[in-house]
């Protein structure tokens, strides 16, 4: 019998077992290999990493906490095996956060005194002792003793650990309290994305009211509350950060360390980065300690080294541009006035960053950047006038749910379909391939009853 081009024949029991005992000894030849290039001739063995982290997992659901210590307490173990063979691999150290990661118990402290052993035998493996020095909290004292300047970052994934372990833990909080009579709503915003639970909603007129939110922790314990007070005579009442309070903000996505401990780890690593001018992780490094320290002083040297990180490292071009992006709308977040009017055209700017900070802005210029998705724009709950012209825009989800928006400009973007939108007035879509169907204009108008469309 004939399958795809090839002659089926019956086999007898004899040839049959030749057959697995050939694949068993194959098998075994592989495993033995495999064996050997993973324990000594090269850890970075992905697919056995990978294949491990699924176990892990799934253990995870099956064992108690007790059976787990131990078990990841023994892949510590092969771990610290396998960096003595090869103390640069980046599978091995990427598996190692994962193990502390999702260990019961983790010694940090251990960790800690792992970074001093591989101090010895490498040049500085910043990344993990930062890691380290996150979750232990250490004081200064402790912390100087990793600050070698002798070493230099010939070891390109200690760097990459350094830089991804950097962040600092924040607790969530309430950015924005809004409690407004002629819309009837209550606006809440957060620092960042959480689940809420029931919110009572009362906004009476021609009645005082006092609306109070609270932020819970998962054992029921307060982590933040605004309250706002409306009187008889007013329309409207709200609380909200200061401009020094975002600042804070900002500074500790990257680091919750003390400002004179990232003044002095920024003078440690520029010296070093001047041993090795053109070493990424370095300058990348720099760039994120000057983001922390602070962000107004080093802006020129700040978009200068990402410019240069985006010609030396075309891999990480997206992240460049998005970490630029983020840099340059966190500094206009900082210095913007009550007026409730952004200006952010022209920025080059790949994403638009912490839209939840801007729930109140009346007018936003998006003009000129290099934006492909409005996808988080419905956090813009009292804008107005939104521009978008020039941007790589091919749709505008998102938009369509600001219960405020009057006046919206897509003209020159990717726009091929639009949706309807409550309170809009006036809409500029010139320079879309929209515009070059037949019956445009009727289609639009049919789409957005009494909105000015414009299509040329």
């Amino acid at each position: 019998m004939h399958r795809h081009g090839r002659l089926k024949v019956k086999t007898t029991e004899e040839q049959q077992q030749a057959k697995q005992a050939e694949r068993a000894k194959k098998l075994q030849l592989y495993n033995a290999a495999t064996s050997r290039a993973f324990q000594k001739i090269n850890p970075d063995f992905y697919t056995f990493w990978n294949i491990r982290k699924e176990i892990f997992l799934h253990m995870k659901t099956t064992l108690s906490k007790e059976e787990l210590q131990k078990i990841f307490h023994g892949e510590l173990e092969f771990l610290e095996m396998c960096l003595k063979v090869n103390p640069k691999s980046y599978g091995t150290w990427h598996h190692r956060r994962f193990v502390m990661d999702h260990m019961p118990q983790a010694s940090w402290t251990r960790e800690l005194q792992l970074c001093t052993l591989f101090y010895s035998m490498m040049n500085g493996i910043l990344q993990m002792k930062y890691q380290v020095l996150q979750q232990l909290a250490v004081s200064d004292a402790l912390h100087a003793r990793f600050n070698t300047k002798e070493n230099a970052f010939t070891n390109m994934m200690s760097c990459q650990y350094f830089v991804s372990a950097r962040p600092g833990t924040q607790n969530q909080k309430i950015n924005y309290l809004l409690v407004s009579r002629k819309l009837s709503q209550v606006l809440v915003s957060f620092t960042r994305s959480c689940q809420v639970g029931h919110l009572e909603q009362e906004v009476l007129s021609g009645r005082e009211l006092e609306v109070t939110v609270e932020l819970q922790g998962k054992e029921g314990q307060i982590l933040c509350e605004r309250s706002v007070s409306l009187t008889t005579d007013s329309d409207e009442s709200s609380s909200q950060w200061s401009t020094a309070d975002l600042a804070v903000f900002f500074r500790q996505q990257l680091s919750s360390a003390d400002q004179a401990t990232l003044v002095h780890e920024l003078d440690d690593i520029m010296e070093l980065q001047k041993m090795e001018t053109s070493n990424k992780w370095a300058m990348l490094t720099v760039v994120l300690l000057m983001m922390a320290v602070d962000s107004s002083c080093y802006q020129k040297q700040i978009l200068e080294l990402l410019q240069e990180l985006k010609s030396l490292d075309s891999m990480r071009y997206t992240y460049y541009c998005d970490l630029r992006s983020r840099f340059l709308v966190e500094c206009s977040i900082k210095a913007l006035d009550s007026s409730r009017a952004l200006n952010l055209s022209g920025r080059g700017l790949t994403y638009l960053a912490h839209p939840q900070l801007l729930p109140l802005i009346c007018e936003l210029d998006l003009s000129g950047n290099q934006l492909t998705e409005t996808l988080h724009f419905s956090f813009f709950q009292r804008l107005q006038v939104l521009n978008l012209a020039n941007n790589e825009l091919k749709n505008c989800q998102g938009i369509c749910h600001l219960p405020c928006l009057q006046t919206l400009d897509l003209s020159v973007d990717c726009i091929k379909s639009l949706q309807t939108c409550c309170q809009l007035q006036h809409l500029n879509v010139t320079g879309n391939p929209l515009c070059q169907e037949p019956c445009t204009l009727d289609r639009l108008q049919e789409l957005l009853p009494g909105v000015q469309v414009r299509v040329s």
